[in-house]
């Protein structure tokens, strides 16, 4: 049978896929690379992670890692080429989300008993609407899910989307071939491509590896030689990866994608989000909101649970903080301040977290270091001295896509770093106390809300002096958010800046 393009086109996006992903096994069995000797045979494994899918034995799969050498890890989905590469928007994954994307409420955390949304509702911050649930059937992602159905999630038919066609009716320029292959553990394969009579070609296929892996995936080959692909793919273990592809003829690479663990646990890259983005969602919020009372006249006496100084007037509790105020408190008369850009200057390479090129160590021991400063400043003795804080101001805590936002932090910060302030739903009008601290080597700052210790929001110092500050939200060790702290300005009279 004729399938000069079957395998490269079809089934390149799959190789590219399952070489990055950790959970598939590919043809050949596991590892975290894929699997040892791949579809075919292979020294790398997966689908086409070492040798292909017909057993060559050249690392890299189709034409050396993935599109002519691009692959999962280099270039791709892992977040881009190392640091200092020459990456797709700083070594991230575009927009697919940052290292979650999915789970709890869409407008912030707070939440009242029973809603299992937030830091102090039934289930925790985050406990429940996470990732169980999914585009692949009604319970968790660890359900068993068929190449039929990755097959229509990826608008293929059962006959991998070519609709039955074949030569006859198409010209004796047009090529379509059809093939299936087996490889020697049990794994199988199929696809069909199409080429047209200027060389083009287009091309669908389905993969189901010995151990239940199953993959799908879609791809298009010009002939002045760019690649596009496309592919979902589903592991033995119920992990979820999907992602895309495109490889330009002069050699350009750009790619997204994301990988779900079979517990939930997301291992993705930090999305870009670009300032004239982040301007946008602050100026909807902004725009949008409309609980001006909080942390005002009146509001202290009615929550009196809440982190309060008895000599601030109302209106210092919403002050900004400015370069020119902070540092000098914090006593950095000659550091230089860093911002935390997530998806720009900080990106997430090989399960392993880069802030300006700079290892901060694994997924793990970032949230980790997270985690401890956080602790820190909740365990730290402070005294409620007016003089010894200094505000930050309030902010609103939203989606990087969100158009408006129910939740409210008010900061401060005294001399040693420490962070207090509190946390505001103000659907549920529900507060609690914040508590954290900033790391005077790093800036990075990082604090806890309530009572829940597990779960983690962090962003730069130097981000709290601007209008849109992005952060980080940790769920625990195994999922993280990206998000953002939009400023609210409050005159004296009570009422938004600007408001007549």
């Amino acid at each position: 049978m004729k399938c000069r393009y079957l395998v490269p086109i079809t089934l390149v996006v799959i190789g590219l896929f399952v070489d990055g992903y950790c959970h598939a096994r590919g043809g050949g069995g596991g590892g975290p690379r894929g699997g040892g000797g791949g579809m075919g045979g292979g020294s790398r494994g997966g689908f086409s992670g070492g040798g292909g899918f017909s057993g060559g034995s050249r690392p890299g799969g189709f034409s050396g890692g993935g599109f002519n050498g691009g692959g999962f890890n280099s270039g791709g989905f892992s977040g881009g080429a190392r640091p200092g590469g020459n990456n797709f928007g700083g070594g991230n994954f575009g927009n697919a989300g940052g290292f979650g994307g999915a789970g709890g409420r869409a407008d912030g955390f707070g939440g009242a008993a029973g809603r299992g949304d937030g830091f102090g509702g039934a289930g925790g911050f985050g406990n429940a609407g996470g990732v169980g649930r999914g585009p692949f059937g009604d319970g968790a992602y660890g359900n068993r899910v068929t190449s039929g159905q990755l097959g229509s999630f990826l608008g293929m038919s059962s006959d991998e989307g070519m609709h039955s066609l074949g030569s006859s009716g198409l010209g004796s320029n047009m090529d379509v071939n059809h093939g299936s292959v087996e490889g020697p553990r049990g794994g199988t394969a199929t696809g069909t491509t199409v080429t047209g009579p200027r060389g083009n070609t287009v091309g669908r296929g389905v993969a189901e590896g010995p151990n239940g892996g199953t993959v799908a995936g879609r791809g298009v080959a010009g002939a002045d030689g760019g690649r596009a692909g496309q592919a979902v793919g589903v592991g033995p273990n119920g992990g979820v990866a999907a992602g895309s592809a495109v490889r330009g003829p002069n050699g350009g690479f750009a790619a997204r994608g994301a990988a779900v663990g079979p517990n939930g646990g997301y291992a993705a890259g930090f999305a870009r989000v670009s300032p004239s983005g982040r301007y946008a969602v602050g100026a909807s919020v902004r725009g949008n909101f409309n609980n001006w009372g909080v942390y005002g006249r009146g509001w202290y006496g009615l929550h009196p649970g809440a982190w309060a100084l008895a000599g601030w007037a109302d209106a210092y509790y919403w002050q900004a903080a400015s370069m020119a105020t902070l540092w000098p408190w914090m006593g950095w008369s000659a550091a230089q301040p860093v911002y935390y850009d997530y998806g720009n200057n900080v990106t997430y390479v090989d399960d392993s977290v880069y802030v300006n090129g700079q290892s901060m160590g694994t997924s793990a021991e970032f949230y980790d270091q997270a985690s401890t400063l956080a602790t820190t400043g909740s365990q730290a003795q402070v005294t409620n001295v007016d003089a010894d804080w200094l505000p930050l101001g309030v902010f609103a805590l939203a989606k990087n896509d969100a158009t408006k936002s129910d939740v409210t932090m008010q900061l401060a910060v005294n001399k040693q770093g420490i962070l207090r302030g509190n946390y505001t739903d103000t659907a549920t009008d529900k507060t609690q106390v914040i508590q954290g601290s900033v790391d005077k080597k790093t800036q990075r700052a990082a604090f806890t809300v309530g009572d829940n210790k597990d779960n983690v929001i962090e962003t730069g110092v130097y981000n709290l002096t601007k209008d849109e500050a992005p952060a980080l939200i940790h769920f625990g060790k195994d999922r993280t958010e990206q998000w953002l702290l939009v400023r609210l300005n409050k005159d004296t009279d009570g009422k938004a800046s600007g408001q007549q």
